[in-house]
């Protein structure tokens, strides 16, 4: 049976690397560039080896990892490295994108096999997508799409989407389960037309009232 994934240091990593990575280029040392891109190394081979022997990504591994193996690639970091996988950093990202993309549910949301953890599953899923069709390919638009429509239906009147996910230290309550879901949203308002983009502005602005 699938583990359900243990909190790990894999989160806290995601959120140094983004930190790092949203440095001006002018401001980063030779040294903090090549520990950054140590680290993406390890990222990027960690997870896609987890994915493979676990079977499934994971709601904070898989949809963290990809946004900020999708940040490192925007920010010109060496995506062409074979890391200690046997494979490519932009071969490993294109796999979790792939993963997360494939365990989709019919009406757009993700949920954790044998719990549920759907809230807190999708709005990982949702935020390593969004980093992945800002920042690598539009491949998986509808699927970003997909879940923001899934999202406007499931909002609160208060705005918030609550976290569902009941083990600490993963889960730290409902704002930062909104904010990756706003991440999301923001990212699929640049995939519809007009009307639909107004839809979601009118979530984001809920969500933001929120927050």
């Amino acid at each position: 049976s699938r583990r359900v994934a243990r909190p790990s240091a894999l989160v806290g990593l995601v959120t140094v690397l983004l930190a790092i990575l949203s440095t001006p280029a002018s401001a980063q040392t030779q040294t903090n560039t090549q520990s950054t891109q140590r680290a993406v190394n390890f990222l990027s081979s960690d997870v896609a080896t987890w994915v493979t022997g676990n079977g499934c990504a994971a709601c904070h591994r898989v949809g963290a990892s990809t946004f900020g193996l999708a940040a490192a690639r925007a920010n010109g970091y060496d995506m062409t490295a074979v890391v200690a996988n046997g494979r490519t950093n932009q071969y490993n990202l294109e796999f979790l994108g792939q993963r997360i993309a494939t365990e989709q549910l019919a009406n757009g949301s993700w949920i954790h096999e044998g719990s549920s953890f759907r809230n807190e599953k999708t709005s990982y899923a949702t935020f390593g997508l969004a980093g992945y069709d800002q920042s690598v390919s539009t491949q998986y638009s509808a699927t970003l799409v997909a879940a923001a429509n899934w999202a406007l239906l499931t909002q609160e009147a208060s705005g918030r989407w609550p976290s569902d996910y009941t083990n600490f230290p993963v889960n730290h309550g409902s704002v930062p389960t909104t904010a990756r879901i706003m991440v999301g949203i923001a990212q699929a308002k640049q995939r519809v037309d007009p009307a639909r983009a107004a839809q979601y502005q009118a979530a984001l602005d809920r969500a933001a009232a929120y927050l």
